[in-house]
């Protein structure tokens, strides 16, 4: 939330809006494949939101194969890494991957 080593970096507020779609209703000419269906906002990825619109699970997949994930419903963060698949076959490997964990771990958020 902002904090890094007991030192405020950022804003709570600040986290909150990076962690928000911010693209709206906006037509997505492109993107990612291994982003897509994800909302945009400012620097990363939403994977899931809750009702208010706040991000639960944010990344920013790389397009050469790493995957940071933040879940802040189920509390953990992982980061996946895949050198040799295509982009198609790594979102496919991911979301299954996260699900799997997901699993196993209950989440905190309605």
């Amino acid at each position: 939330k902002g904090i890094f080593e007991g030192k405020r970096i950022l804003s709570e507020q600040s986290i909150a809006e990076m962690q928000k779609v911010q693209t709206g209703n906006a037509v997505i000419k492109y993107e990612p494949t291994i982003a897509k269906g994800y909302g945009y906002g400012l620097g990363e990825w939403i994977l899931d939101k809750n009702a208010g619109g706040a991000g639960t699970v944010v990344s920013s997949p790389g397009i050469y194969g790493s995957f940071p994930l933040v879940d802040y419903c189920r509390g953990y963060a992982g980061l996946i890494f895949a050198k040799t698949m295509q982009t198609e076959q790594k979102k496919e490997v991911y979301d299954a991957l996260k699900e799997a964990i997901d699993q196993q771990l209950s989440s905190n958020c309605k």
